[in-house]
């Protein structure tokens, strides 16, 4: 023979054997690719197939033939396998048993029935070539491969082993061997070389097929990256970098184009949908939205999500004047308006929403990024202030406005940190003229601008959270005057009653910190009263009372301010620790004037007296007023009637000299 059989036997297996530590290598990299592991499979079926030829004389001649043979024949299908799974097709493993035992039968029967070295021969051509045939369709139905020339090479290579099973089956039939499986046959070393050379080029461009899929998996990633950099992940849209960007070019652009509008978008009660349908319900929401705004808007303006249930939509090209820009910018929060309050279907439930949105012009001259970004925002929530789903252009006034209430919460800030506040002491009057106690208002000294009033300074308190060092200073300073009247006879059974906020009873740590102010200063308990609103009412009623019966038992008294006005309930009020409530003034101004004033008064004064509570009336200016309220039942009165809120020297004046008449007070000297 030409060429020894057996060296291209040992050529081959060392080629499979290569084949399979690659392909193992791979799956352990890269287990989700599934291809390379019904390609090592085949390796290692193809190696241990040609084994078996090798073993010919060793072991039985009818165990090797047919051991190898069905090898050989698994290789064949594993690797029509490995290229469906490569693809992502589906795998028809009851197809692959049923040829291999088709095929493995076969040649049993022409070992032992027929014994025919030609026969088996056949059968072996004729199920790998069928094999290799089923491989070499699967890359013809590949449309547009991501590598052309390396699948059309490896398709060459398949219809060379096609070609050459077909040559096998055909030298079987008109060159039929005789004798051993290992007789001559001047043909076979050349098919075997040619294998050899095939199962080379395929173990090539598998390996070449790898690693371009590899590649691709790597540049989809970095694609995914520059995407998720630059996108919304939800809703596909530009995020706020990308955003940024754009809205940086226009305003670097500005001059050579036409004013345009920046419109802010929020969805209205969108934590209420998050915290009673789901977050599923709410992103499926904004999906929804997203996709209406793209389509109210034109080619060329950007809309982007900046987070949460905030939109924004960039308008260019509106207009060369202002108010032209500003009639197109309107018609089209308009159309965006309209699109976004239908109806939405969120898994099958039909769902209402509305937008507020807010809209900056960009002029030709204009401000920054960051000023216009705030202009935006600022119209925004003056949407959302005047009642939701309306549309409102920025205001220069508003901003104005804005600035002075910055300045105001940092000046506030600054204020409580260096004792720029002050207390005030409005006295508290029984029915005989006796001053029994004060109500303890804070007051703001701000340098340069005189005081500050608390209806100015107390909302941002409470909006900014700083009402909680603030409530913390009154109680404090209350503390220490009601120390300094228990050192003076005169004053010590006075009582004083300091506000408490809801948001600073509901801290925590409350109850220690009132109970650290008694204790640090050394008062009476008792002398001490909380003024408590009824909005507490409205959330953890239970919360409030555990924490109020706690302070009770340490004796500090509680009120219930602006009582008639709020959240009051009859259940609730009975279980409450309280000494006293209070009439809220305006049921006192028009007392004399209105039947219904003076019917709610009388209500809440009996049912004080029935729950064994005191009460006092606010906000008592006229003799008559008072004069009223005896009538009704109430001993206990606080208004300018009687004196305003006064600095501490003067309240203790006051206190001294309660028995004239009011307006008539001698001045006694107050130590």
């Amino acid at each position: 023979m030409l060429i020894d059989k057996t060296t291209i036997f040992l050529v081959f297996m060392l080629v499979q054997a290569l084949g399979a530590v690659i392909y193992w290598l791979t799956v352990r990299r890269h287990p989700h690719l599934p291809g390379p592991g019904w390609w090592g499979l085949g390796s290692l079926a193809a190696m241990f197939g040609f084994v078996g030829i090798l073993l010919n004389g060793t072991i039985p001649d009818i165990l090797a033939i047919n051991l190898a043979n069905s090898l050989v024949f698994c290789a064949t299908f594993f690797l029509w396998f490995g290229l469906r799974a490569f693809y992502a097709k589906p795998l028809h493993k009851g197809f692959l048993v049923f040829n291999i035992s088709v095929a493995s039968l076969l040649l049993l029967v022409c070992t032992f029935v027929w014994p025919s070295v030609a026969a088996r021969i056949f059968i072996v051509s004729l199920f790998n070539g069928f094999g290799s045939a089923l491989a070499l369709r699967e890359l013809l139905l590949q449309k547009s491969p991501s590598m052309p020339i390396e699948v059309n090479l490896l398709r060459a290579f398949l219809g060379i082993d096609v070609l050459l099973h077909f040559l096998r089956m055909l030298g079987a039939i008109v060159m039929p061997p005789s004798g051993s499986y290992a007789a001559p046959n001047p043909l076979e070393g050349f098919f075997l070389l040619t294998f050899v050379i095939s199962a080379v080029g395929r173990l090539m461009l598998f390996i070449t097929l790898i690693s371009g899929r590899l590649q691709d998996e790597r540049m989809a990633a970095e694609e995914r990256a520059r995407s998720l950099a630059y996108y919304d992940a939800l809703t596909g849209l530009p995020n706020r970098r990308l955003f940024m960007d754009r809205l940086q070019q226009m305003l670097a652009d500005r001059g050579r184009e036409k004013s345009g509008a920046l419109l802010f978008i929020d969805m209205d009660n969108f934590k209420t949908l998050n915290d009673t349908l789901g977050h599923d319900y709410g992103d499926e929401l904004l999906v929804e939205v997203a996709l209406r705004l793209k389509k109210s808007v034109r080619v060329g303006d950007t809309v982007a999500r900046l987070g949460g249930d905030e939109f924004v939509v960039l308008l260019r090209d509106l207009g060369d004047t202002g108010p032209a820009a500003a009639n197109r910018a309107e018609v089209i929060a308009e159309k965006i308006q309209a699109e976004l309050n239908l109806s939405y279907q969120l898994k099958g439930h039909a769902y209402l929403s509305t937008p507020s949105i807010g809209v900056a012009l960009i002029g030709v001259q204009g401000e920054g990024l960051e000023s216009l970004l705030k202009r935006a925002d600022m119209a925004m929530y003056q949407a959302k202030g005047a009642g939701r789903n309306t549309i409102r252009f920025f205001d220069p006034e508003m901003q104005a406005a804005v600035m002075v209430r910055t300045a105001l919460i940092e000046d506030l800030r600054f204020g409580i940190a260096h004792n720029q506040l002050k207390l005030l002491f409005q006295p508290q009057v029984n029915s005989e003229g006796l001053v029994i106690g004060a109500e303890a208002l804070v007051r703001w000294e701000f340098p340069g601008r005189g005081t500050i009033s608390p209806g100015e300074f107390i909302p941002l308190a409470e909006e900014t959270g700083l009402i909680l060092p603030l409530g913390q200073w009154v109680l404090e300073a209350a503390c220490q005057q009601l120390h300094v009247w228990s050192q003076d006879a005169r004053f010590a059974s006075l009582t004083l009653a300091v506000n408490i906020s809801a948001r600073q009873f509901k801290q925590p740590d409350f109850v220690d910190r009132a109970l650290k102010a008694i204790t640090s200063n050394r008062i009476v308990p008792s002398r001490l009263q909380l003024e408590l609103t009824e909005s507490l009412l409205a959330d953890d009623v239970e919360e409030m009372i555990a924490k109020m019966a706690q302070l009770r038992t340490h004796g500090i008294g509680f009120a219930l301010d602006d009582f008639g006005t709020g959240y009051s309930s009859l259940a609730y009020l009975k279980r409450l620790p309280l000494d006293q409530l209070k009439i809220d003034q305006s049921f006192i101004r028009d007392l004399l004037t209105d039947a219904n004033d003076a019917s709610i008064a009388g209500t809440i004064i009996v049912l004080a007296n029935n729950l064994g509570l005191s009460v006092i009336a606010e906000g008592v200016e006229t003799r008559e007023q008072r004069d009223f309220l005896v009538k009704l039942g109430c001993h206990n009165y606080q208004g300018y009637f009687f004196e305003k809120p006064l600095p501490i020297h003067a309240f203790q004046v006051f206190a001294l000299n309660c028995g004239a008449a009011p307006g008539q007070f001698a001045v006694l000297p107050v130590p």
